[in-house]
């Protein structure tokens, strides 16, 4: 999940989309709902859930990618963060845009 997380964020804002702040997660969760093999490739989808005034949530889903059998889902909840003033800061109405943007029409089914 912190692969895709990573990657969803650079995507979406390039490796430094913030000097001096960025999000850190304060809780994960996955729900392993079946086996998977070493040899098996692994799609995962990952994508804004829940917006809040300065946390959001990221849903994960992985499924093999041969068959579409459900392998996991999984939860992160970021919260923005100053790193050199250690205080949380409000999710920008630039941040809210590209994810609308980025994820128009996107949904995550289990």
């Amino acid at each position: 999940m912190e692969t895709a997380r990573v990657k969803y964020t650079i995507e979406l804002f390039g490796k430094e989309w913030r000097v001096g702040s960025g999000s850190v997660v304060a809780s994960a969760s996955c729900d392993y709902k079946s086996a998977s093999f070493f040899g098996e490739t692994l799609k995962v989808e990952v994508g804004v859930a829940r917006m809040g005034s300065k946390s959001f949530d990221l849903v994960y889903r992985m499924s093999d990618l041969a068959s579409g059998r459900l392998v996991c889902l999984g939860k992160t909840v970021q919260v923005l963060w100053h790193v050199q003033e250690r205080h949380t800061l409000l999710i920008p109405d630039e941040f809210r845009q590209r994810v609308e943007t980025y994820q128009k029409g996107w949904r995550l089914d289990p």
